[in-house]
């Protein structure tokens, strides 16, 4: 059987996914009508060409082929084959009349795919050879050989610094699943888009040990997934696990610098420990990142060990952002502490002032998730200037809030507003000082019972709570 090996970027990358059979037969037409002779006969077809490219925002693969002249169809099978000792069938022996399909696309995979071209009796034409081709999805790594345990990260990307400074589209650095790095200074990643990850999503995490000014600098998108930070020692007030340049070195799109919607910034299956100063930090200067994410991420927080700063997970003091989510997601402090800090800060500005209004809204989108003494006697955010403003949403649904926000949690998500703002809260559960926490305004329902929650060893608020556990709130590692 022959061997091929796609790896072609699109927009973004990845490249092929088949979720079910029905997937199959959305093909173009391209087997020729009764009445039309194909020019082939009595042969031996060949095997289709397979071209694979990424749709235009990223969810799925197109594949294509030339027609065969004189073929019957095509055979494919496909598999899942990220872990390769124990691949995983997608669809077998399917049979495809056309020269196009479209899969479903997902990110960080490795896949298979067998496909022979079929004969026709009619024309006395002979199957193809079966051949093999291999598709990723994964954003190519800069490095062929691991990077050794124990290695500065910090170190190393600037040994690294040329190669680096020649990539044009996304690249990536990979750790090895299960080892423990270090990060003890910030690097500045460049224009280009940036993924770091571990070797195995489904393998044991690596793990970062953050140094006081430990972090990663960008003025492009950054996805980092399946790790482990240890931020203990991050200290320095303006440290930060990604931030944005003090010194940017592209220019203002009216009076902010852009992080535009085609390069997000995520945080993704990422346990956090000990988070002292910043999430993700403007630097200081008028940032506009348009998408934040955090999701399937446990993250503690530390506010007894800064003074009055605290942690802010997404501290844009000076920035913006214009949608913001938190999904999947657990978020806690071990103690019923409260500072200067903030689950979200941004500037003073609205939207419609950012940008000459080019993203003319707003949004944060907290789902699924579970909060536990963040920010027990202080407002769990500060964009005030939002609240009452028709162009900002907040959505707020699956969620539980256990001794946060000085019982105000669903109030000052609103940005404290009078109800012009889209108010989107579903069923929730608020719960503050042994009862049934207030929502003010909110819309939506408030269960308002005690979680009875039991953390386990990686951090999760196993939740105890029979009406929640039916309802499904909270981070869904959580309920099972």
């Amino acid at each position: 059987m022959n061997k091929k090996h796609l790896f072609l970027r699109g927009r973004t990358y990845g490249w092929l996914l088949a979720a079910s059979v029905t997937l199959l037969g959305a093909c173009t037409d391209a087997i020729e009508p009764e009445t039309w002779h194909p020019g082939v006969s009595n042969t031996t077809l060949a095997a289709p060409e397979i071209t694979a490219m990424s749709n235009a925002d990223g969810t799925r693969t197109i594949l294509s082929w030339p027609v065969v002249f004189g073929a019957g169809g095509f055979q494919m099978s496909l598999y899942d084959v990220t872990n390769a000792s124990q691949p995983r069938t997608i669809v077998t022996d399917t049979i495809i009349d056309g020269s196009t399909c479209e899969f479903p696309r997902e990110d960080d995979s490795n896949y298979k795919l067998i496909v022979k071209t079929l004969g026709n009796e009619k024309y006395n034409n002979k199957e193809s050879e079966e051949i093999e081709v291999l598709f990723s999805s994964l954003v190519p790594k800069i490095h062929e050989a691991a990077i050794p345990a124990g290695t500065d990260l910090a170190a190393w990307l600037q040994e690294n610094q040329s190669v680096i400074d020649a990539q044009t589209e996304e690249w990536a650095v990979e750790l090895t699943c299960g080892e423990t790095y270090q990060m003890n200074g910030s690097f500045y990643l460049g224009k280009v888009p940036f993924t770091l990850r571990s070797s195995d999503k489904n393998g044991v995490p690596p793990t970062i040990v953050m140094g006081t000014k430990g972090g990663f600098i960008t003025e492009s998108g950054v996805k980092i997934k399946n790790l482990n930070f240890d931020c203990t020692n991050m200290t320095d007030k303006k440290a930060a696990i990604v931030s944005y340049p003090s010194s940017p070195t592209i220019d203002k799109t009216k009076d902010f610098y852009l992080i535009d919607s085609n390069t997000p910034i995520v945080l993704q299956n990422c346990k956090v420990k000990g988070l002292k100063t910043n999430l993700f930090y403007d630097g200081g200067k008028e940032w506009a990142v348009h998408t934040q994410m955090i999701k399937d991420c446990i993250i503690e927080v530390d506010h007894q060990a800064m003074g009055n700063n605290g942690a802010e997970i997404c501290n844009l003091a000076k920035g913006f952002c214009f949608d913001f989510k938190i999904l999947n997601s657990t978020i806690y402090s071990q103690e019923t502490s409260s500072k200067d800090a903030a689950l979200i800060v941004y500037t003073g500005k609205r939207p419609n002032q950012i940008l000459g209004g080019i993203y003319p809204t707003n949004l944060v989108q907290i789902l699924n998730s579970t909060f536990v003494n963040f920010q027990y006697k202080k407002s769990i955010c500060a964009y005030t200037r939002l609240g009452g403003q028709k162009m900002f949403t907040i959505n707020v649904d699956k969620c539980i809030f256990l001794d946060c926000g000085n019982n105000r949690v669903a109030r000052d998500l609103c940005g404290n507003g009078n109800g012009n703002e889209t108010r989107q809260f579903g069923q929730n559960n608020y719960w503050y000082d042994g009862k049934k926490g207030d929502t003010g305004r909110a819309i939506g329902e408030n269960l308002g019972v005690d979680p009875h929650f039991t953390q386990n060893a990686d951090g999760i608020y196993v939740v105890g709570n029979a009406a929640l556990k039916e309802a499904g709130l909270g981070d869904p590692r959580g309920l099972q």
